[in-house]
């Protein structure tokens, strides 16, 4: 299957996005599902002449941050924040994460 053709997406509601199997193909895949994330969905990206999908993971612990991944790299912003970073390399990005989750998880369990 070609990443350059919508019928990879199944059960596409009406802005396109759906369940993508290439999203396990990605170089950044393994590497989010080791640090809990979960893959949500996948979104046809049109701009100007390009056509791309942007396969889209969060973690239970921060469902309003999502990671995107794509050929382009990978990018992960929290919804209503204005936090945005992107690369494409994945030790960059597990290092991030991992100290995301790290606070997080400190941050839920602190004592008050």
């Amino acid at each position: 299957m070609s990443p350059l053709y919508c019928k990879d997406i199944q059960n596409a509601n009406s802005s396109g996005q759906g369940y993508c199997p290439l999203h396990q193909q990605t170089v950044y895949h393994d590497t989010l599902i080791e640090l809990g994330y979960v893959y949500s969905h996948t979104t046809p990206i049109i701009s100007g002449q390009t056509y791309y999908l942007l396969h889209s993971y969060y973690h239970s612990l921060y469902p309003r941050q999502l990671v995107g991944t794509s050929y382009k790299g990978w990018d992960t912003h929290s919804r209503g924040m204005g936090r945005y970073y992107s690369g494409y390399d994945v030790d960059k990005m597990k290092k991030l994460l991992t100290n995301r989750l790290i606070r997080l998880y400190k941050a839920e369990n602190a004592v008050t």
